[in-house]
């Protein structure tokens, strides 16, 4: 599965405000926004969720600045997922949400801290 899995979980959920109530800015690559919004193969599922969060300015949507993806990783990742890592390190943020395990150690590789779905829900929990 690849990045978009998180918003697309959290939409047939029903929790995709999670991400806002929970952290005060919420940023998806424009890979993951196109993969989510385009192509998902999941029938569109958090296609207009993510579309409609844009718009009313609750997800930004960030082009990468750095768009050399090491090869030793693009073939081993999706776009979004390297992307997430990229614009956390652009950012200088140290978490990230990613669902995919190799993303998940690539993104520890990379310094930072990676929490998935159901991380996110526990936090919410709490």
């Amino acid at each position: 599965m690849s990045i978009p899995v998180r918003i697309i979980a959290l939409a047939i959920l029903g929790k995709l405000e999670l991400l806002w109530s929970l952290f005060d800015y919420v940023s998806v690559p424009q890979a993951v926004y196109d993969e989510v919004t385009t192509n998902n193969g999941v029938r569109n599922v958090g296609a207009i969720e993510l579309q409609e969060s844009v718009q009313v300015h609750y997800i930004a949507v960030y082009r990468v600045k750095e768009e050399k993806f090491p090869a030793s990783i693009s073939h081993r990742l999706h776009r979004g997922e390297i992307e997430v890592v990229i614009a956390a390190k652009e950012f200088d943020i140290k978490m990230v949400v990613i669902d995919e395990k190799l993303a998940r150690n690539y993104a520890r590789e990379q310094g930072l801290t990676s929490m998935g779905v159901i991380g996110l829900l526990l936090l919410a929990k709490k």
